[in-house]
């Protein structure tokens, strides 16, 4: 082999290299967060961990809670009477239902990480590990999915995607919700990273038409659900698969694509209906309605949804920007110093509806270029099938989702995860695009890096930052 093919080789090989130790540090960083290997001060929360009562509950062959962990864990008497039956113990954000405790968030989570190791292994992992677990699926199948998309756009700078990737890994707020992560936080990050990886399945079903794909990426959506019921607007992912081979296939192959796209997902959802039946003898109930609270569920002025707070809601999660530090020190924000009342600029919202929470485009400006999609829409006949397929499913799905947390009553950071990512995913594509568009023209070029490099480089900064206190104080 010559130079010129050694050197042909190198550069062949260089962008997947790069990514792939890319990649690597965002997984170490995000073990740092999550504390599984650094000595970070400790979560301030003296609730148990749920999930892993929920695994021992399932490994001894029941739904519900076990009633020995009442006296371990020496609980007060509850003083909430939202429910008609009150609890003998202030189990926190349990559900209470015919005198037994049970764990309202989806049990994919503890079957899909949580047992497996507990059996293989005989370790009972926390909550830090298996969201870990989860935002490192989650990122490493968006890695692998810009990485082919800006492959099949074509004439895109390796940084363009190495932006893209650093963005979605910092700037939509993981290592905030890392940090400490509790039993609320797993659910949301396990419904992230099924999505991702269901996205990535749709994906490359439509690059190359193989039927594993379609059905994978239907029962990672599913498992989704699993994870967050609210995730079952993913939805949206299967209405258009169905549309589009509805169009493609005849006869019996589009009953058999039919059944590829849409039975993994019912299947998943039927299974959660049966486990709520299991439990609250409806499969419709999830166990919210039975939730041990701070709030009165039951009280004539209580309300699950408040459109009336819909564009302060909208304010706090897209544009509230972060505070800093008096004095400024490291890690320079403090978001927990004002929980509470968190005043905007034309009213303010009274706790206990609020956790702190701070804006995607103020704090993370690369979310920015989403707006950039309206230049290239009249060209969208000009993209990938497969590309403008991600692009529509994304664009619903994000904007339903981020609707429902809009009109939601309680505003709390970790929520974002189930939008955040969509909305910076579909600013990467326009990126991407607008980098192809600038092909061949320095000036632009070099303009699409400065902002760029600045809006990335400032999500990264924000996003670590923030996560070294998480919903706590430093």
């Amino acid at each position: 082999m010559n130079c010129q093919n050694i050197i042909s080789y190198v550069r062949s090989r260089s962008a997947p290299l790069l990514m792939a130790l890319l990649l690597s540090v965002i997984i170490a960083s995000y073990a740092f967060y999550s504390g599984i290997f650094a000595n970070l001060p400790p979560v301030q929360d003296a609730n148990p961990n749920y999930f892993n009562m929920l695994g021992e509950a399932f490994l001894s062959g029941h739904t519900y809670i076990d009633s020995y962990v009442l006296d371990y864990y020496h609980l007060p008497p509850a003083k909430n009477a939202a429910i008609s039956s009150k609890p003998p113990y202030f189990f926190l954000d349990t559900s209470f239902y015919q005198g037994r405790y049970y764990v309202y968030w989806g049990p994919v989570p503890v079957l899909l990480v949580w047992i497996p190791i507990k059996l293989l292994t005989g370790i009972s992992v926390s909550a830090g590990f298996t969201g870990f677990i989860f935002a490192s699926l989650a990122i490493a199948c968006l890695t692998l999915l810009f990485f082919r998309i800006s492959q099949r756009i074509g004439a895109i700078p390796l940084w363009g995607t190495m932006f893209v990737i650093l963005s979605l890994a910092y700037g939509t707020w993981i290592p905030f919700v890392l940090r400490g992560a509790r039993f609320y936080e797993v659910p949301g990050l396990g419904g992230y990273a099924f999505t991702a990886m269901g996205l990535l399945c749709y994906w490359l079903y439509w690059e190359n038409k193989k039927s594993l794909w379609l059905v994978l990426a239907s029962l990672c959506f599913g498992l989704a659900v699993g994870c967050r019921i609210n995730l079952i607007f993913n939805g949206v992912f299967i209405v258009l698969a169905l549309i589009i081979l509805h169009r493609e296939h005849t006869g019996r192959e589009r009953i058999r694509t039919y059944i590829q796209a849409l039975f993994p997902w019912l299947m998943c959802l039927s299974l959660y209906g049966i486990y709520n039946y299991v439990r609250f003898d409806s499969p419709f109930q999830t166990g919210i309605s039975y939730q041990v609270s701070v709030l009165d569920w039951h009280h004539r002025r209580f309300r699950l949804f408040t459109p009336e707070w819909s564009l302060e809601h909208a304010y706090l999660y897209l544009f509230k920007p972060l505070q800093w530090n008096v004095p400024i020190a490291f890690p320079f924000f403090s978001p927990a110093s004002f929980w509470g009342n968190m005043t905007i600029p034309w009213t303010s919202i009274e706790a206990p509806y609020l956790e702190p929470t701070f804006g995607l485009l103020s704090n993370s400006p690369f979310a920015l270029f989403y707006f950039l999609i309206g230049a290239h829409w009249k060209n969208r006949q000009n993209w990938a099938p497969s590309f403008r397929l991600i692009i529509y499913a994304l664009l619903l799905y994000s904007a339903t989702v981020l609707l429902f947390f809009m009109y939601h009553y309680y505003v709390t950071q970790r929520y974002s995860v189930d939008f955040a990512p969509w909305l910076m995913a579909i600013s990467g594509m326009v990126y991407l695009l607008s980098l192809r568009a600038c092909s061949g023209k320095m000036g632009c070029t070099r303009a699409l890096f400065i902002f760029g490099a600045l809006f990335c480089a400032y999500g990264v900064f924000t996003g670590t930052m923030s996560g070294y206190c998480g919903y706590f104080r430093c």
